[in-house]
């Protein structure tokens, strides 16, 4: 999504419990951690959303063992 040639962050999405899929711009997350003083009375809210649906009733294979030798592979040497 764009908003005066500046690209913005979004999701698109159905929210969980919802019909109608919707485009999220979510706030903004403090760059630093937030003394406790400083958080918001309610808390941070966000959108939970409804997973996709698996195409011919299965999941993709997301390759695993490389997202795992990504994460570990230099922890286990």
């Amino acid at each position: 999504m764009q908003e005066n040639s500046k690209k913005l962050n979004c999701v698109y999405g159905k929210p969980i419990g919802e019909q109608e899929w919707v485009t999220y711009l979510p706030s903004a997350i403090p760059p630093t951690l937030l003394q406790k003083e400083q958080w918001p009375d309610g808390g941070f809210e966000f959108l939970s959303f409804t997973p996709l649906a698996a195409k011919e009733g299965r999941l993709e294979h997301i390759r695993m063992d490389h997202a795992l030798q990504f994460l570990l592979g230099d922890k286990l040497r």
